[in-house]
């Protein structure tokens, strides 16, 4: 179980679906990182540059689940002191439609197609025991 949780955050992360956070509002004047931002400026998180940080990830560019097993699941993936108030059922209904599309389906590479392209992401083949099949693609961009 722990394994195909850091699967589905490491989807999640890799993924890199939404590139920037919400549009947020300073409520008072602040300094960060010697830039003084004053008060009602607002503040957009560039999450691809937090999703990618080499000093943050071991392995920034590659698909590698290991990065959430060290009990660490939520680094990098939160932008501020609020939490969403459903985002653990979110996790918990992501976890029972991950682990049942396992259930029920074979996932293998096609016939002839090589590793994952970055810019494209990779195809998937999926079949089930009624020997249906579907290609999937997953990656943030249709493949060339």
């Amino acid at each position: 179980m722990p394994y195909t949780n850091a699967v589905i955050h490491e989807t999640q992360r890799y993924g890199d679906i939404v590139p920037a956070g919400l549009p947020h509002m300073t409520y008072r004047d602040t300094e960060l990182q010697g830039y003084f931002i004053p008060k009602g400026t607002t503040v957009i998180a560039n999450l691809s540059s937090v999703l990618k940080d080499e000093t943050v990830w071991e392995k920034p560019h590659q698909f590698y689940p290991e990065h959430f097993l060290d009990g660490k699941s939520s680094r990098g993936l939160v932008t501020g002191r609020r939490v969403c108030l459903g985002e653990q059922l979110a996790r918990m209904e992501l976890f029972l439609f991950f682990t049942s599309l396992l259930q029920h389906f074979t996932f293998h590479l096609p016939e002839g197609q090589a590793s994952s392209d970055k810019k494209s992401g990779f195809n998937l083949k999926a079949s089930c025991s009624q020997r249906k099949t579907a290609n999937l693609h997953l990656g943030s961009h249709s493949p060339v």
